[in-house]
């Protein structure tokens, strides 16, 4: 049995806070176990998640705070935002090869996700019309985005 408990996720915001990345994420299962694996992510506001799509589908439970999860078009355009958080959307399922990010939209979110098993960084397929987080770019294409989800949220 498999279990995460209250204190991991505090440990998880504390490294989150202090990672240069802005983010941590743990994962009770070995990259080589063959069932749904999890994965669960603690984010800040100013985290960046290069956009990426996977050959499978995904799924996203909010467990704190406030993640809003962003599908972009082949070309990089923002085509939806579901706002993930007990409020709203308390699942999300992402289908496959569809472009994707999530942003925290309150400081000390935390997400679970669920994907199938084994893990290989291959998988993960970055959207070539994004910066990636070595990109010194990056905090003005988030800083875009954050703006455009706005506007969407708005309508």
């Amino acid at each position: 049995m498999i279990s995460v408990s209250n204190d991991r996720l505090l440990e998880l915001i504390e490294q989150s806070r202090t990672s240069t990345r802005r983010r941590a994420a743990y994962s009770p299962h070995s990259q080589d176990y063959q069932g749904m694996q999890l994965l669960v992510n603690a984010i800040q506001p100013d985290s960046y998640i290069p956009p990426h799509k996977h050959p499978s589908q995904e799924i996203w439970i909010p467990l704190k705070g406030r993640i809003n999860f962003v599908i972009f078009d082949e070309n990089g355009k923002l085509m939806d935002v579901q706002v993930l958080n007990e409020r709203n959307a308390i699942f999300l399922e992402c289908p496959e090869n569809t472009y994707h990010t999530g942003i925290a939209a309150e400081p000390d979110s935390i997400f679970g996700n669920l994907n199938p098993g084994p893990y290989s960084p291959l998988d993960k397929i970055p959207a070539i019309w994004a910066p990636s987080e070595s990109n010194s770019d990056f905090p003005k294409y988030l800083e875009r985005l954050k703006d455009e989800i706005d506007l969407f949220l708005r309508r």
